[in-house]
């Protein structure tokens, strides 16, 4: 990648990040819309097949039954037959009984009488002056089509003052009435039901014409639209006559309500019959002339609604929309029901895909469920009647699927950056080094194709997200990300593991050479500056490679390993570094967990020793202290130097054990030397705190826990700690530091001018010494550049007010050059190689001079 300059680089990260967020946001679109498509398909094919027709039917009687009640319908009386009339009066009622109630009734003007009691056999007395009632043009008799089960009305009574049975239950489903037939050809002869000839007859006095169409009836400008063959929810209905959706507006009688008996005896005010529409017939529930109604269906409910109440309610409908405008029950039509459903699943994804916290999710589908159903439940009050239940399934499944594929996505994928998990990342590996038939039925092959992981290390990553926050951090992933991507040829896997881990598989290889080309150009592309808060960062990488052997198989997870035991190689030789697999990679490796187990053990079975080299003081020459350094005495190796095992402790948790138990031992020794030499000045001992035991949260309270243990006052112990350390976290360190100086602690930085540069923070750590690393004291009788920043790094601790440790001392030209300038102490093997305790109180007991006569100061001694 070319280098940009730093506003070009600023605009290009711009646009990656809008670029990704873009590329996401539209993934995520289409997945949901993908899966929204997909539900919505099969739900609606289900609907189709009627299969959701009865939960839609609930849910219509639901609506109906909370849908306002009107004022009753004062057109429509209705007499009804009680238990108390067939008591009185016998079942069936007889043609006498009958033939008064229709005479009295008309002595009061009704409009129109229609008799919901089959009369086609005489029920004498009286039958002849029923026959007389029955001639008058305003009574309407009724009749019951249905082949085998007719019923049909007296033979003297014209077709056109017969209405048959209307009622429709839903006998396939759950046997409510929910629908009005309202007229049916039967061999070319047209037939009206009840409700539709009493309102005929009501209608013409008002000068309103009725007349049949090929798609429904015409009651003056009020058009009856047939329901066809699926309406709202309904599917295959029998498309034989005309039907029309009922619309029950309450759970009684729409009108007024007398009996029989009333009427008889003339307890009853003539204006309720006077110009009205009287519908008779039987409300006992003996005689069992009642059915299911969308109101009845009610759990609260216990009888059934009476057949001639339901006559009423249909009359009522019809004279409703005719006379005042009400508006019939209007459908959406299939089309627009799937693009409603469509909707409705997008919805559910959506909210599914953009929540993450479970309560709000729950919350904002609940919420999305309560609006459709609120949606719905308004439509119907305005007559309509949009499905509930196919958006709401589709909402659910919908919402239940991209859950689904959200946990299987984090399962698989990357949430941030869209790339493959380290499962999925492995398949792709076995796919590629999988062997591959050369024909069918043959005996698979070794690919000759060499593929090859390479596993990439961020360096300092996690000091950039503490100091720049997660949401910079994750910017700068991104661009990586992207750059990778564009490294990588064709027909290659990039994945991200955790963090700042990533992993790429490349097959195709024509040579070894290629994939570390490849390594450095990823390197290169990541080296360039990202722009971050009005500043570049620059990050490095680590990668280690693994190739699949041309000869023998290889599985895909040791392939892996093989790569990520490289990548470690490379991250220990610091930064930018590029490994290639070996086995001796693996052979360390064994040796490095055989040592783990065994380092193990060694706390428990006290194996671990506590060596101390003394470091002297360079105007005295008297020893001024000792810095403890841990050893191992390992049952079948010996003596085992910290170089062969801290670095595996430090992997692990092990060194927060062997760091306090080391702390002990030194605390304890050295209160214990003081109280043996009393007449000597007061020695220190030096302690190495490794980053892991810096970081610990109870470090001081276990520090001042040791110090009140072993009665070693707290200015008699030094810690070392490594630039590393400092620069990890600026502000918690000099906190922290600040609380070990309230125990009197002394503090040293050890290695000075090897890590990173603290020379700006310097001045802000309560530091008490400097300590020169060896590499600079071993060529310092040179007057080169080691010469000089000694003297530097001696003149910069005097300066802030601290002493001076040199280490690594091994001649006495060395001693005498760091004399000269000035600096207070030294240590190394010019002086003495680290001892055992027991050594240790010799070298006390025979106190002598460690410097040439004419290198010591009488006067410091004096």
């Amino acid at each position: 990648m070319p280098n940009l300059p730093g506003t070009q680089i600023a605009s290009v990260l711009q646009s990656t990040s809008h670029h990704l967020n873009t590329r996401r946001i539209l993934s995520y679109g289409k997945v949901v819309l993908s899966i929204s498509l997909a539900t919505t398909g099969v739900l609606f094919g289900i609907r189709m097949l009627g299969w959701l027709q009865p939960l839609e039917l609930k849910a219509f009687d639901q609506m109906m039954r909370r849908q306002n009640p009107i004022e009753t319908d004062d057109r429509i009386l209705v007499v009804g037959i009680e238990e108390g009339d067939i008591l009185q009066y016998g079942w069936p009622i007889s043609d006498d009984v009958m033939a008064t109630l229709l005479a009295k009734l008309q002595a009061h003007n009704p409009t129109v009488i229609g008799l919901d009691l089959h009369r086609e056999i005489s029920h004498p007395p009286g039958t002849e002056q029923l026959r007389s009632q029955l001639a008058n043009p305003n009574v309407i008799v009724i009749e019951k089509l249905g082949g085998n089960n007719a019923v049909n009305p007296p033979s003297y009574v014209p077709l056109e003052r017969v209405g048959f049975n209307n009622l429709l239950p839903d006998f396939n489903i759950d046997s409510v009435i929910r629908r009005n037939l309202m007229a049916v050809k039967i061999d070319g002869i047209e037939h009206y039901s009840l409700a539709v000839q009493l309102s005929r007859i009501y209608l013409q006095d008002y000068d309103i014409d009725f007349s049949t169409q090929p798609d429904g009836l015409r009651f003056g400008n009020t058009f009856f639209q047939d329901l066809g063959k699926s309406p709202g929810s309904y599917q295959n209905l029998n498309l034989s006559g005309y039907q029309l959706l009922a619309r029950y507006h309450s759970d009684s009688v729409p009108g007024d309500f007398i009996s029989l008996r009333q009427v008889l005896k003339g307890e009853v005010d003539p204006t309720l019959i006077r110009d009205k529409i009287i519908l008779i017939g039987t409300v006992a529930p003996s005689i069992k002339d009642t059915f299911d109604t969308p109101h009845t269906r009610n759990p609260s409910h216990t009888n059934k609604m009476a057949g001639v109440v339901i006559h009423a309610h249909l009359t009522s409908h019809i004279l409703r929309t005719v006379l005042d405008g009400e508006q019939l029950f209007w459908f959406i039509p299939d089309w627009a029901e799937g693009l409603w459903m469509l909707g409705w699943a997008v919805v559910g994804g959506s909210v599914t895909w953009i929540i993450r916290n479970p309560t709000m999710l729950s919350t904002g589908l609940i919420g999305s469920g309560c609006l459709l159903i609120g949606g719905s439940y308004l439509a119907f009050l305005q007559a309509g009647w949009v499905p509930l239940w196919p958006p709401l399934l589709a909402l659910g499944i919908t919402s239940g699927l991209v859950f689904t594929y959200k946990t299987l996505y984090k399962l698989l994928y990357d949430t941030l950056t869209g790339l493959p998990q380290k499962n999925l990342f492995l398949r792709s590996v076995e796919r590629a080094l999988r062997p591959a038939p050369i024909a069918l039925f043959k005996t698979p092959v070794l690919t000759t194709e060499q593929t090859a992981i390479l596993c990439l290390d961020l360096s300092g990553f996690k000091r950039i997200n503490e100091s720049l926050g997660h949401e910079q951090g994750d910017r700068i992933l991104l661009v990586i990300t992207r750059r990778l991507k564009t490294c990588l040829p064709r027909h290659s896997q990039l994945s991200r593991f955790v963090g700042d881990k990533f992993a790429a598989r490349v097959s195709d290889l024509p040579h070894d050479d290629d994939a570390i080309k490849l390594a450095r150009a990823m390197q290169d592309s990541i080296n360039q500056p990202i722009p971050i808060n009005n500043q570049e960062i620059v990050m490095s990488a680590s990668i280690g490679i693994a190739f699949s052997p041309k000869d023998a198989p290889i599985k895909a997870n040791e392939l892996l390993r093989n790569a990520q035991t490289a990548m470690h190689q490379a991250k220990s030789r610091g930064k930018s570094h590029i490994e290639v697999f070996t086995d001796n990679m693996r052979l360390n490796i064994i040796a490095h967990f055989q040592t783990e187990a065994d380092l193990r053990y060694a706390i428990e079975r006290q194996e671990l020793r506590t060596y101390y080299q003394p470091f002297i003081s360079l105007q005295t020459g008297n020893i001024a202290g000792f810095e403890a350094l841990i050893r191992w005495q390992h049952p079948e190796h010996g003596l085992v130097s910290p170089g062969k095992f801290i670095s595996v402790a430090e992997d692990t948790d092990l060194i927060i054990p062997i760091g306090q138990w080391i702390l002990q031992e030194a605390c304890q020794k050295m209160q214990y030397w003081h109280t043996k030499f009393p007449g000597r000045a007061p020695l220190v001992v030096s302690v190495n705190l490794s980053g892991r035991q810096f970081t610990q949260p109870d470090l001081v309270k276990h520090i001042e826990k040791i110090l009140a243990q072993t009665g070693l006052n707290g200015r008699y112990l030094k810690l070392e700690l490594t630039e590393s350390i400092l620069m990890d976290d600026v502000s918690s360190v000099i906190e922290t530091l600040h609380q070990m100086k309230k125990l009197d602690l002394q503090i040293s930085i050890d290695d000075f001018g090897t890590g990173y540069s603290s020379l700006s923070y310097l001045h802000r750590f309560p530091i008490d010494t400097l300590k020169v690393d060896r590499s600079f004291v071993m060529n310092i009788d040179e007057m080169g550049e080691d010469h000089a920043i000694v003297k530097t790094i001696i003149a910069l601790g005097h300066h802030l007010g601290m002493d001076v440790i040199a280490e690594g001392i091994e001649t006495s030209e060395q001693a005498k050059k760091l004399k000269d300038l000035h600096c207070e102490y030294g240590q190394g093997y010019f002086f003495a190689k680290p001892l055992p305790a027991e050594k240790v109180e010799e070298l006390l007991v025979r106190e002598r001079f460690w410097l040439p006569p004419a290198e010591v100061d009488r006067s410091a001694i004096l």
